[in-house]
C-alpha cells in the first residue's frame, strides 16, 4: 500500500495532537486548583422599607486628631456635604445630599437646634472640645434621630469627662483670633459630673460687605462664650443622664444700605450688631424592666434668643427673634422570643412623641404643637 506524502504528514500531526491533549488532561487532573467557597446573599427583602443611607461618625479621639476649632472644620469636605460660611463666627449654610433642612438638621443630645434661616446654623457655637461624638447621617433617618429633613441630619453628643480628667486648650490664629476651652470631670456619690466651657474672640473678622461698598476684610469683632454641664448616674436597672448647654455670642454684621448711586446693596455698617443666647437642656432615663422590656424617656427644652439690627436703612432689618421648643419622647422596646433558646424573637417598638414650638418677634407670634 502506498501512502501519499500529504496523507502521511496529516496522520502524523493527528497522532501528535492526540498525545498532547492526553498529557494536558493528565496534568490538569494532577494540578486541581480549589477556590474558596463564596456565598452571595441578598437582604433586600428584609430591608425593603429601609431608605438607603450612609453615615460618617467622629468619636472623641477622631475629633482630637482633626485639630480643628469647631464643627466647620470637621464637616467641610465630607462626601455629599456642602458647607459655606462668611466669617469665623457666622452661621454656616448646610446642604446634605443636595437638600437643605430646617428643624432637625442639627441635633444636640437628641434635641433639635434652631436655625433662624432655613439651612443656616451657627456651627461655630459648638467647639469640638465640648463634644464627645459627631455623626453625619445622609438620607432620611427619621426612625433613628426623629429628623424630618430630606438630606439627612447632623447629630452631636456633648462631652463626658472621667473622674479627675481635665483639659485646657488655648490657640490663636489669623484675623486676631484667640480661643480658650477648659474642662473638668468629677465623680462622687451623686453621680458623674462634667464641666466645660470656653471663650472665643475674633478681633479683626471679615466684613460681609464688598470693598467697593465700604467693606473692610478686618473690621468685624466677634465674641463667643460657651458652657456645658453634664451629669449621669447608674443604678441597678435604671440609668439617668442630663445635659445643659449655653451659648452667648456678639457679632458685628453689615447689612443693606443705600449707595451713592441711589441703589440698595449690602453696605458696610460700623454699628451693626447681633447678640444671641442659646439654651439646650435635656434629661433622659433608661429603665430595664425585664429581659423582654426596655423603656426610655427623654424630655428636652431649647431656647434661641436673638437681638440686633443690620443695615443702615431706617426701620429695616431687625434681627429680634425668639424661638422655643419643648419636647418629650417615650420609647418602649419589647422582645417576644419564638423558642426557649431566644435565638429568634419578634421585636415590638412603640412610643409617644410630643412637641410644643413657640416663635416670636416684634411683629409676629407663632405657636404650634
Amino acid at each position: 500500500m502506498k501512502i501519499k506524502p500529504n496523507q502521511f504528514y496529516g496522520k502524523c500531526l493527528l497522532i501528535l495532537w492526540c498525545v498532547c491533549v492526553l498529557n494536558v488532561a493528565q496534568a490538569s487532573e494532577s494540578e486541581v486548583l480549589t477556590l474558596p467557597e463564596m456565598i452571595v446573599t441578598n437582604n433586600s427583602s428584609e430591608n425593603i422599607n429601609t431608605q438607603p443611607q450612609s453615615s460618617t461618625e467622629f468619636n472623641r479621639a477622631s475629633l482630637t486628631s482633626v485639630n480643628r476649632a469647631d464643627l466647620n472644620g470637621v464637616l467641610r469636605g465630607l462626601p455629599s456635604t456642602g458647607l459655606s460660611q462668611t466669617n469665623g463666627n457666622s452661621a454656616s449654610n448646610i446642604i446634605l445630599r443636595g437638600a437643605s433642612g430646617g428643624l432637625g438638621l442639627v441635633n444636640l443630645d437628641g434635641v433639635p437646634l434652631y436655625g433662624n434661616f432655613t439651612a443656616f446654623f451657627p456651627l461655630s457655637h459648638y467647639p469640638l472640645d465640648l463634644l464627645n461624638r459627631v455623626s453625619v447621617n445622609r438620607g432620611s433617618d427619621e426612625a433613628q434621630s426623629s429628623s424630618r429633613t430630606l438630606g439627612g441630619s447632623i447629630n452631636l453628643t456633648s462631652r463626658k469627662l472621667n473622674d479627675e480628667q481635665a483639659f485646657l486648650h488655648t490657640e490663636g490664629g489669623s484675623f486676631g483670633t484667640v480661643r480658650n476651652n477648659v474642662g473638668l470631670g468629677i465623680q462622687n456619690k451623686l453621680g458623674n459630673w462634667s464641666f466645660a466651657g470656653g471663650q472665643s474672640n475674633i478681633f479683626e473678622g471679615i466684613s460681609q460687605a464688598s470693598p467697593t461698598n465700604g467693606g473692610n476684610n478686618e473690621s468685624k469683632n466677634s465674641q463667643l462664650s460657651t458652657g456645658l454641664l453634664r451629669w449621669d448616674k447608674h443604678f441597678k436597672a435604671l440609668s439617668v443622664e442630663s445635659s445643659l448647654y449655653y451659648v452667648n455670642s456678639r457679632d458685628g454684621y453689615d447689612g443693606p444700605g443705600l449707595l451713592s448711586n441711589k441703589t440698595i446693596a449690602w453696605k458696610a455698617d460700623p454699628n451693626g450688631l447681633v447678640k444671641q443666647q442659646t439654651w439646650v437642656a435635656q434629661s433622659q432615663a433608661f429603665y430595664h424592666l425585664s429581659d423582654y422590656w426596655d423603656s426610655a424617656l427623654q424630655v428636652g427644652f431649647t431656647e434661641d434668643k436673638q437681638d440686633g439690627r443690620t443695615g443702615t436703612i431706617k426701620n429695616c432689618c431687625s434681627m429680634n427673634l425668639t424661638t422655643q421648643l419643648l419636647l418629650a419622647h417615650w420609647k418602649n422596646t419589647h422582645k417576644i422570643p419564638f423558642n426557649n433558646q431566644k435565638q429568634k424573637s419578634l421585636t415590638l417598638i412603640w412610643g409617644v412623641d410630643a412637641q410644643q414650638q413657640h416663635g416670636e418677634n416684634r411683629l409676629y407670634v407663632n405657636r404650634s404643637g
